[in-house]
């Protein structure tokens, strides 16, 4: 009798440690997903947003889309959790130069994890673009 209760009680107690640890599995997968998908959601703003750069900075500013606005003002939405992207966008906000666009550009690329040591600020600032009529 008493081999058949520690049986038991060894059975129920294995039943119940499973069903924590799978549990805590499927909480900490939920976790990484949600991780992931913000910061797949940064990189689609960071890339939407640095992809139409070109648009952002003279000359061509005045035949602008709204595409890469669209993208920057997702982006304190996305970015919510980086205050120096929020404070970099706020900057940008008030006063759209070229300094303020470097700025919020590398606080998107360091939350994203994107590495831009190698670039510098004229890279930035000069996107390649479309040909102008007095480029052609």
């Amino acid at each position: 009798m008493e081999t058949v209760i520690v049986s038991l009680l060894s059975g129920l107690v294995g039943a119940v440690l499973a069903s924590i640890g799978t549990l805590l599995a499927v909480y900490l997968n939920s976790r990484l997903e949600k991780k992931r998908y913000r910061l797949q959601w940064k990189r689609d703003v960071l890339a939407r947003s640095v992809g139409y750069r070109y648009l952002l900075v003279p000359p061509w500013i005045w035949r602008n889309s709204g595409e890469p606005y669209i993208a920057l003002n997702e982006a304190f939405v996305a970015f919510d959790d980086s205050p120096p992207v929020i404070d970099a966008l706020e900057k940008y906000r008030v006063d759209r130069n070229n300094n303020n666009l470097v700025t919020l550009f590398k606080a998107m690329f360091k939350s994203s994890g994107v590495h831009f040591d190698h670039l510098n600020d004229d890279f930035i600032i000069h996107p390649l673009g479309p040909p102008t009529p007095k480029d052609e």
